[in-house]
């Protein structure tokens, strides 16, 4: 099951009677207050390595856009968009739809908290026709508050060794991509 799910509708799963509220809104509200006070916030992650919307043809401004009304209507801190479409970024579309996604999204959600969480490689402009990431930055990085860089389980032999994730990582597309 799917966090997200349990976190719009605590009725449906039983959840409503843990001692913070009688609906949804309220657990939602009192749960948020919990975490804010001890200085944590609550972010929904979008998309992920079995999510391809670039690729499936979904528009960019409709996502952020649902995206973002999720937020503001599920009382959360924001979102985290773990955008991982290969195919998109290595045919060169994939970062114009980063860019309207993340528009839309600030557009009905201006105050609460963006975050990417790209590939590793996908920063490493020189392999990707578009620039990847550094395009994506370059347009719309003012308007994402971080980055939760993936330097992990890409391909078998990538980023396994202090070597490879600190010092020079190898590989035509890895290369140039290690944290240094």
């Amino acid at each position: 099951m799917d966090a997200a799910q349990v976190w719009t509708n605590f009725n449906q799963y039983g959840m409503n009677n843990l001692g913070f509220g009688s609906t949804t809104k309220e657990v939602q509200a009192a749960i948020r207050k919990k975490y804010n006070d001890a200085g944590i916030r609550i972010l929904v992650s979008a998309f992920g390595a079995t999510e391809f919307p670039t690729s499936r043809g979904m528009n960019a401004t409709e996502c952020g856009t649902k995206l973002g009304h999720y937020v503001n209507d599920n009382n959360l801190d924001g979102a985290d968009a773990d955008w991982e479409d290969n195919k998109a970024m290595e045919r060169g579309d994939g970062e114009q739809w980063l860019i309207e996604f993340t528009k839309a999204y600030r557009s009905v959600s201006p105050n609460t908290i963006l975050a990417h969480a790209p590939q590793g490689p996908y920063f490493h402009a020189n392999y990707y026709k578009n620039g990847g990431y550094n395009t994506v930055d370059q347009k719309v990085g003012h308007m994402i508050d971080f980055y939760f860089v993936q330097f992990y389980n890409q391909v078998e032999t990538k980023y396994d060794s202090y070597e490879e994730l600190f010092v020079h990582a190898t590989g035509p597309v890895f290369a140039g991509t290690s944290v240094s």
